[in-house]
């Protein structure tokens, strides 16, 4: 997959709840838009916009939770121990993605 790079930020781009995405190479990803001079969604583009720049951070997160996972499963399908410390870096990158997709 070939996306945008992140971390992907957000700013209101006009007085109506309009907001824009843009990526760390400074290119837009995404608009929370206008439909006809009506907003498509009234009061949720701040929110709206604060989950999909969260994109890159929560698709990392849940790569790395699945290749944690792979390693803690043996092969005849029994789970094994992981690492504390790494089972506590997986989590706090993990509410750190959830908190910027929830957080406008």
């Amino acid at each position: 997959m070939n996306h945008t790079p992140g971390p992907w930020q957000v700013a209101k781009v006009s007085r109506a709840d309009v907001w824009q995405i843009w990526g760390a190479d400074e290119s837009t990803v995404a608009c929370t838009v206008l439909n006809g001079g009506v907003l498509a969604n009234p009061g949720k583009g701040a929110a709206n916009a604060a989950l999909i720049a969260a994109a890159p951070e929560l698709l990392a997160v849940a790569q790395e939770t699945v290749d944690a996972l792979r390693r803690c499963l043996s092969a005849d399908g029994s789970w094994t121990d992981c690492p504390a410390a790494h089972k506590r870096t997986l989590l706090d990158r993990a509410e750190d993605a959830v908190a910027k997709a929830t957080t406008p």
